[in-house]
C-alpha cells in the first residue's frame, strides 16, 4: 500500500509540474469532437494563467426515438452553436478550469401518432412537438487537461456542464386537444428534459 501511495503521489507531482502545452503568446488551431458536435476552434494564450478559445460546433441532423413525459416520439435534432471559453491554469500544471458561454442554434422536433395520454385525457391524434434551449446564451463550467506530444501538437480534453435553463417546448396536433391538457403536457415534458446538458470535448491542436 505504501509503495502504491508513493507511485500515485509521484504521478500527481509529475502532472502538476508539466509545462504548458501551449506557450504564452502562441495561437493554436484545433479540430475535434464534442457533445455539441464536431468542432473547430482557435485558441490564444495571453499569459501563463489564462487561455482564450473560440469554438464552432455542429452535427448533421439526425433521427432517433425519444420518450418524453410518457410519450414516444420520432425525433429529428440539429445540434450547433458557438462557444466562447476561458481556461484557467491550475497550480502551474496542464490541468485547467474552463469558464464560458454556449450560444446555441440547437433545435429538436418530434412526432407521436396513435392513442396518447396528453395531460389528463386520452386522445387519438398526431402530436407534433418542438423544443429549444431556454437560454440563447448558456453558461459553461468544466475541467480539462492538455497533453503535449510534440513541440507544435497537443491534445485537450474537457468535461463539464452547460446550464441551458431548461427547454421551451411547444405542441400542435391534428385533432383538437383541451388547452389545459396541452399546458400540463408541456410542463411535464420540460421537467422531464431537465435544465442542463453535458459538455465533453476532445481536440487536437496545432500551435504556432
Amino acid at each position: 500500500m505504501k509503495r502504491f501511495l508513493c507511485t500515485v503521489a509521484a504521478a500527481v507531482s509529475l502532472l502538476a509540474s508539466t509545462s504548458h502545452a501551449q506557450e504564452v503568446g502562441n495561437t493554436a488551431l484545433s479540430l475535434g469532437l464534442s457533445s455539441v458536435g464536431l468542432t473547430g476552434q482557435v485558441a490564444y494564450r495571453p499569459n501563463e494563467n489564462w487561455r482564450l478559445r473560440g469554438m464552432i460546433s455542429g452535427a448533421p441532423t439526425y433521427r432517433s426515438g425519444e420518450e418524453v413525459a410518457g410519450i414516444s416520439y420520432d425525433t429529428k435534432s440539429s445540434v450547433r452553436g458557438v462557444s466562447l471559453l476561458a481556461d484557467r491554469t491550475l497550480w502551474g500544471s496542464n490541468f485547467y478550469l474552463t469558464f464560458g458561454a454556449f450560444i446555441s442554434g440547437t433545435e429538436a422536433a418530434g412526432t407521436a401518432t396513435g392513442t396518447l395520454q396528453i395531460g389528463n385525457n386520452i386522445y387519438t391524434t398526431t402530436l407534433n412537438a418542438e423544443a429549444e434551449f431556454e437560454n440563447a446564451v448558456s453558461p459553461i463550467i468544466g475541467i480539462g487537461y492538455d497533453w503535449e506530444f510534440n513541440k507544435n501538437w497537443f491534445f485537450t480534453g474537457t468535461i463539464g456542464y452547460i446550464y441551458t435553463g431548461g427547454v421551451n417546448v411547444s405542441f400542435n396536433s391534428t385533432n383538437p386537444i383541451l388547452p389545459g391538457d396541452l399546458v400540463l403536457e408541456r410542463l411535464q415534458a420540460e421537467a422531464d428534459i431537465g435544465d442542463g446538458y453535458p459538455f465533453i470535448e476532445l481536440g487536437l491542436h496545432y500551435q504556432f
